[in-house]
């Protein structure tokens, strides 16, 4: 089976915007390399189109940590006969960091599976116990009425994991949790100004206008979604700014103003 390669999936997001946006062209897009692509319009505008994703490199990195932890942990849980139902919840920041330092989420990885050892290993009642981060004195305070709730994190070997959460279960199974503010809109505009210097050289194509497709979610979520952005002025010197979202299949032309003037303010498309 061939993999489908990166121009197969910009001709995929390409097909998507002409279809959401209800475009009618003349005769298939032509594959460029400055910009994507090049497409006709019914009335014979010709529209050079270059393609950029919006993504904060580091938060998506975090899904290879939580991937690791689901699948390392879980081998660690069957191999050791410890039956129980892991938790983990990550900040996606740090979820970044350990995707790029691996010896650091090994030792997390064992201190996870230890403390699902011991937990388990005393005939252990048929509840969640849970391990997080404690300020005692915070909590001496309000009485201590959330530390009996709660075990203590320190001392487990665990750095960076928030909560361990751990169930007794007939078969092992390890789920994580994140949180955090996920890919801040600001991205958007940080992938708009990653293309500005290119502008120029993509005029010489022949179009009569350009146009940058930004893509948000690429299918799988976990990027930005329309409402992301619907409401927001993005600065570009595009002659049309595009926001594609596959995930919900939504398309939207963004209200932008140019680098030089605030008057340049489009009305958001959607579909």
């Amino acid at each position: 089976m061939t993999r489908p390669t990166t121009i197969d999936h910009e001709r995929e997001q390409l097909a998507a915007m002409i279809r959401l946006l209800a475009l009618e062209i003349a005769g298939e897009p032509t594959k460029r390399e400055s910009p994507d692509f090049l497409i006709t319009l019914r009335d014979g505008r010709a529209i050079g189109i270059e393609l950029v994703r919006a993504l904060n490199e580091q938060i998506a990195s975090g899904r290879g940590t939580r991937m690791r932890i689901k699948r390392q942990v879980l081998d660690s849980l069957k191999a050791a006969g410890v039956r129980a139902w892991v938790n983990v919840r990550l900040n996606e920041h740090t979820a970044g960091y350990l995707n790029g330092a691996p010896d650091v989420l090994r030792r997390e990885i064992t201190a996870i599976v230890e403390l699902a050892r011991k937990t388990m290993g005393a005939s252990p009642e048929e509840r969640w116990y849970h391990y997080e981060w404690i300020d005692h004195d915070f909590e001496e305070l309000k009485g201590n009425a959330r530390a009996n709730d709660v075990d203590d994190l320190d001392g487990t070997g665990i750095e960076h994991a928030d909560v361990v959460s751990i169930h007794p279960r007939d078969e092992p199974m390890v789920t994580w949790s994140i949180f955090g503010g996920g890919q801040p809109p600001s991205i958007v505009q940080s992938a708009i100004d990653e293309k500005v210097e290119k502008l120029a050289a993509y005029r010489q194509c022949g179009g009569n206008e350009i146009w940058l497709l930004v893509i948000g979610s690429a299918g799988t979520g976990g990027s930005l979604f329309v409402d992301d952005v619907d409401d927001r002025v993005f600065t570009s010197p595009y002659d049309k700014t595009i926001f594609l979202e596959l995930f919900e299949g939504k398309c939207v032309v963004l209200k932008t103003t140019s680098p030089t003037s605030s008057a340049n303010v489009e009305p958001a498309t959607h579909t």
